[in-house]
């Protein structure tokens, strides 16, 4: 889009936006500062961005914008029709928050970051994913793979990989505080530019994932994202001999099938 159709757009959405009660941004605020505290994450631009203003709006972005729900210059977006459904109310509870934690990373002067990386779009697909792994974490609701389609699959690599990397690592990246995590896994891998390359897999799959017609592409990004998983796990052994037990019990901790569904450790040995 030029910048005359991005006006136009937001012009169309003021016109016909809709204020919503700013206690459920509020309550969502809340929520994510005690996450945060029980992380012992504490980060004075981190918190400042959390105590900005955040408006919540109902529109027809779905017509405008082709999307449920968004973060828009720091207004948060629900689509009208998709609001007016009772049957949303859950999933729309749980998506505001995901909506609110991409705020989170900007720096000082409202410049947006992806994975902690300024405006690389290399690194929107790890973003995206690594936003829905935690939304979820948030919450205590893990959406399926029928009400998450486009997320499911990245996010769940990314949660096999906040249990290798670490959780702590994976949270201060996210949020721009450090570059911890991808640190620790290039170190891991012996290769100083293995996360951008992971990442650009990721954001080809993000990418075809809202593309019917990629669903052959889709198949062989799958099977490469899961060969490089499978590299990270089997490197981190000779530091966690436990490392395969521990993604087991994250994924039962979650009653998810992802790991069978996936063959994400076909053929592996291992003691639970």
């Amino acid at each position: 889009m030029n910048q005359e159709e991005i006006i136009e757009k937001y012009n169309k959405l003021k016109q016909f936006r809709i204020l919503l009660d700013k206690s459920i941004i509020n309550h969502k605020k809340i929520k994510i500062t005690e996450f945060l505290k029980n992380l012992r994450i504490n980060d004075e631009r981190v918190n400042n961005n959390l105590n900005i203003n955040f408006p919540l709006y109902s529109a027809p972005i779905k017509e405008i914008y082709g999307s449920q729900l968004m973060n828009y210059y720091d207004e948060i977006y629900i689509d009208s029709q998709f609001i007016a459904n009772p049957n949303n109310s859950t999933i729309i509870n749980c998506q505001l928050t995901h909506e609110l934690l991409h705020s989170l990373s900007n720096d000082e002067l409202g410049r947006i970051y992806f994975f902690g990386h300024l405006v690389d779009e290399n690194y929107l697909g790890i973003d995206e994913a690594t936003t829905q792994l935690l939304t979820e974490e948030i919450e205590g609701y893990y959406l399926d793979e029928k009400n998450d389609s486009r997320f499911y699959f990245i996010k769940n690599i990314m949660r096999i990989l906040k249990v290798v990397i670490s959780e702590e690592h994976l949270i201060k990246q996210y949020l721009n505080i450090d570059n911890s995590f991808e640190n620790e896994i290039n170190a891991l891998m012996n290769d100083n530019d293995w996360l951008n390359r992971f990442s650009i897999m990721i954001k080809k799959y993000y990418i075809f994932k809202g593309n019917k017609n990629h669903i052959d592409d889709l198949k062989i990004l799958e099977q490469e994202i899961i060969e490089r998983t499978l590299q990270v796990i089997d490197r981190q052994i000779s530091y966690d001999s436990n490392v395969y037990k521990k993604i087991v019990s994250e994924f039962e901790k979650i009653n998810s099938d992802f790991l069978e569904k996936y063959n994400i450790l076909k053929n592996k040995s291992f003691n639970l």
